[in-house]
């Protein structure tokens, strides 16, 4: 979660200064109507791209520290963000809709477990089983 959080912040701040320098309007008014009518999607899917990097790395380091079920730690090294999505839904403070907020609570742990899996694949990689 941290990675993630530090990584988007990171961006937004990029992605605000870029966009400031070339399609600012020099009215405030006409500024306001451009954010509110155009929304960031670009913006988004890149930090949902990152968030989605940062879980499957959440994942791998999980496995790697635990040295045993892999694949469950993975799974589980997103159990903090979805905790914290199942509160925001509950508390009604989720800016997603329903939908997209239901599949980044699933995404989250499988992307943990693909995590895990690439561990798993390395130490295999490293240590071949003895037959």
């Amino acid at each position: 979660m941290v990675s993630s959080t530090i990584a988007s912040a990171v961006i937004a701040i990029v992605f605000v200064f870029l966009m400031h320098l070339t399609q600012t309007p020099s009215d405030p008014f006409d500024w306001a109507l451009v954010t509110s009518i155009k929304p960031n999607t670009p913006l988004y899917d890149i930090q949902l791209l990152v968030g989605s990097v940062c879980s499957v790395l959440a994942g791998f380091i999980a496995a790697w520290v635990a040295r045993h079920d892999e694949l469950l730690n993975g799974a589980l090294s997103s159990f903090a963000s979805v905790l914290l999505g199942i509160f925001a839904t509950a508390a009604d403070k989720d800016p997603h809709q329903r939908l997209t907020h239901i599949l980044l609570l699933v995404a989250s742990p499988l992307l943990g477990l693909l995590g895990g899996y690439l561990w798993r694949r390395k130490l295999n990689r490293l240590n071949p089983p003895q037959g």
